[in-house]
C-alpha cells in the first residue's frame, strides 16, 4: 500500500497518464484495421484524474459529500489496481490498490455508523464481507504497513474476527472501528452532507480521543484559537473561521485546555454533527 504522504495530484496524474496511455495504445494496436489512429493528447485523462481525486478525499480524507461518489467507482478502481500492477512492472506502484481498499472499507464503516451512503450518493454499492474488514483495507485507512497491522491482529482474541470462510483474516467491523480510533494517522470520516439550510442550526466538529470536541471552550482567555499541525499552526478569531480550517484539512488538529488550563494539541478520532447551542459546553 502507498503512504498517504504519497498519494497527491502530481502521483494520481502519473497513474492516470499511465492507465489512459496503455488504453490508447491497445485501441492503436488491436482494433479495426480501418480505425483511425487515436493520439493520447486528444484523448486526455481528466475525467480518470477526477475519479482518482474523488476517491482520495472519500476513501483516505473521509469526506462524505452529495455527488462525490459515482455508481461504477468501486469496481473501476478494483478493476484499475489490478491493471496497474502489470502496466508498471519496472515502477511499481499500489495507488489504485491503496485507494480500491480505503474505498472498500470506507464503505463499511459508513455503512456500521449509520451514514446513509447510498441515499447520499443515489447508487448501490455491492460490498463483500461489509461486517468485517481485512487487512488490506486496514492497511489502507491506517497509513500503517502490512506486517504492523497483521502484528497488532495477532494479539486479538479469536473473539474479534469474522468466521466467515473467506481465506482472509477479517477483523469484526465494531473491533476494526475502535482498531481505527487508535490509530494516529487514521482520518475520521467527516459526514458533510445534508446540511443546505441547516447551517444556523447545526455544526459538523471534531471529537478528540477523550470526548471533547472542538468547541467555543477551546478558546484562549485573549481571545481565537489555534487549528492545525503541529509546527506549523494558525491563530484564527472566529469559530467558524477555525472550524473551517480543520474540516479543509486532512486530520484535523486544534489545542484546548486540559484541567490545568495548559493548551495541548490534540487530533479527530471521530466527527459528530451536533447543535449551534452545544457548542458553549465542553462535550
Amino acid at each position: 500500500m502507498e503512504k498517504h504522504q504519497n498519494l497527491n495530484e502530481q502521483t494520481f496524474t502519473k497513474v492516470a497518464e499511465s492507465l489512459v496511455t496503455y488504453f490508447t495504445y491497445c485501441l492503436n494496436e488491436y482494433s479495426g484495421y480501418e480505425t483511425p489512429h487515436i493520439d493520447y493528447a486528444a484523448v486526455g485523462n481528466e475525467r480518470l484524474l477526477d475519479m482518482l481525486q474523488r476517491l482520495f478525499r472519500f476513501g483516505i480524507i473521509g469526506q462524505v459529500i452529495e455527488g462525490d461518489l459515482a455508481p461504477d467507482d468501486l469496481g473501476d478502481i478494483e478493476k484499475f489496481a489490478k491493471l496497474e500492477s502489470v502496466i508498471d512492472v519496472l515502477t511499481p506502484n499500489t495507488i489504485c490498490a491503496t485507494l480500491f481498499h480505503a474505498l472498500s472499507g470506507r464503505l463499511k464503516l459508513c455503512l456500521y455508523e449509520g451514514i446513509p451512503i447510498e441515499e447520499i450518493y443515489d447508487t448501490t454499492f455491492y460490498i463483500s464481507n461489509e461486517n468485517a474488514l481485512s487487512v488490506k483495507e486496514l492497511v489502507a485507512l491506517s497509513n500503517t504497513s502490512e506486517g504492523a497491522v497483521r502484528n497488532e491482529l495477532s494479539k486479538m482474541p479469536a473473539s474479534a474476527f469474522s468466521n466467515e470462510a473467506t481465506g482472509k483474516q477479517l477483523l469484526k467491523i465494531e473491533e476494526a472501528a475502535e482498531w481505527l480510533k487508535s490509530r494516529k494517522e487514521y482520518k475520521p470520516t467527516k459526514n458533510l452532507s445534508g446540511m443546505t439550510g441547516l447551517e444556523k442550526e447545526y455544526v459538523n466538529v471534531p471529537v478528540a480521543s477523550d470526548g471533547t470536541y472542538f468547541s467555543y471552550a477551546c478558546a484562549y482567555k485573549r481571545g481565537g484559537f489555534t487549528v492545525g499541525e503541529k509546527g506549523d499552526e494558525i491563530k484564527v478569531e472566529s469559530f467558524d473561521e477555525a472550524l473551517n480550517y480543520l474540516i479543509s484539512m486532512p486530520h484535523a488538529k486544534w489545542r484546548r485546555p486540559n484541567s490545568a488550563g495548559n493548551y495541548g494539541i490534540v487530533s479527530a478520532v471521530e466527527w459528530k454533527r451536533i447543535p449551534r447551542a452545544h457548542l458553549n459546553k465542553t462535550r
